[in-house]
């Protein structure tokens, strides 16, 4: 339990110390292109039977520009330490549950949008409280990396 504490106490802190303003939203998709990819995601999701409740609130989202990303989850090391981002293309914010997506992405392939069903999953996590029974948060990836390959596996069988 304070192995637990201290990692939501560290990333609690880390969230709310993030610069508000410091990402730059893109407008490469509109929030209603993207809504209807988290409703058809949340769909999907909820048809897998794998979390004790439905209907949760679906989460903001945000297509935000790489850089933006890096530094979001890595802080203002990234430039002094040289932190390479590349594989750093969707990011979940539990505090003001937010979906944070790179634009880089293509939303209109399917690895594109599994890569914001990865983050959906964790936000369906913290609303039903999966963060509970955990130690680590990193607890949490298994689960989305396994209905992330479901979904691949069911959109390949859909073509």
């Amino acid at each position: 339990m304070r192995i637990k504490l201290y990692c939501f106490i560290l990333l609690s802190c880390f969230f709310l110390s993030l610069p508000r303003a410091a990402a730059h939203h893109s407008d490469k998709y509109t929030q209603e292109v993207l809504q209807l990819i988290l409703v058809e995601l949340v769909a999907w999701l909820e048809n897998q039977g794998r979390f004790n409740k439905k209907n949760v609130q679906p989460p903001e989202i945000a297509v935000i520009h790489d850089d933006d990303m890096c530094q979001m989850a890595y802080g203002e090391n990234v430039i002094e330490h040289g932190i390479n981002c590349n594989n750093i293309l969707g990011l979940y914010n539990f505090i003001n549950k937010t979906i944070y997506i790179v634009d880089s992405l293509n939303l209109d392939s399917v690895y594109g949008k599994s890569i914001i069903l990865h983050e959906l999953v964790h936000h369906y996590q913290y609303e039903c409280n999966y963060d509970d029974s955990i130690t680590c948060l990193a607890d949490l990836e298994p689960l989305s990396y396994e209905l992330e390959k479901k979904y691949f596996k069911d959109e390949a069988q859909q073509k």
